[in-house]
Parts: C-alpha cells; structure tokens; sequence
C-alpha cells in the first residue's frame, strides 16, 4: 500500500515523552496508632492534613510548606489548615520547622510511637 506524499505531515520529535496522568495514591503503611490519635487528640481538620502529610512521604519529596493546590487536594480551607498543624503539633506527631517565615511540618513517627504492639 503506498501512500501518496501529500498526504504525509511531517512532525518534528522535540524529545519530549508525553506524560501520561496517573490516579494518586497516599503510600503506606499508615500506622494506626497514629490515626488513633489524630482522631481522639485533635480537631476533626487535622485528619486530612495527616493524610495529606503521608501522601507526601511518600512522594519523597524533601519538607515543604504545604501548598495550596495540595489542600484543594484534600478540601482543605487555609484556616482549618493552621488549626490543625497546630494540634499536631500538640499532640506531638509533627513538628514543625522554621525555614524564614513559613513553618515546616514535618512526620514524626518515633516521639509517641507505642513500646509495644496491642493485638
């Protein structure tokens, strides 16, 4: 079969691969002692922010104020936002980190890590 040349365009490769769009995941594993004690400690905000901060744990991504576009993400308003990284904090599960005038929240796993496992 021989197509007429006319009919072939031309594209140039420009090197770019086209990315295709993946559904996202929060990576686990998602301790349950720690969602206990988001739940009973904390305002009913700070859950999604604690969703929020595993979703970027396991991006890899080094500690970064938390943007917007990541609370529209999760449906958090900017007020709820500080509500609850503030009862984080309190509760001792994040802390956060001063980097010029913006704080940093940060996982932390080990402060009230259980010394044992309830089965």
């Amino acid at each position: 079969m021989n197509i007429h040349p006319d009919l072939i365009e031309e594209i140039p490769f420009t090197g770019r691969i086209p990315v295709q769009r993946r559904d996202k995941f929060v990576m686990g594993p998602l301790p349950i002692w720690y969602l206990q004690t988001v739940w009973t400690e904390c305002r009913p905000t700070a859950l999604p922010i604690a969703l929020l901060l595993f979703y970027r744990k396991g991006l890899q991504a080094r500690p970064r104020p938390i943007t917007g576009s990541e609370m529209e993400l999760f449906g958090i308003h900017r007020w709820s936002k500080t509500e609850a990284l503030r009862d984080l904090e309190a509760a001792r599960l994040i802390t956060l980190q001063p980097r010029g005038r913006r704080l940093i929240p940060v996982l932390d796993l080990q402060t009230r890590k259980p010394t044992h496992t309830q089965q």
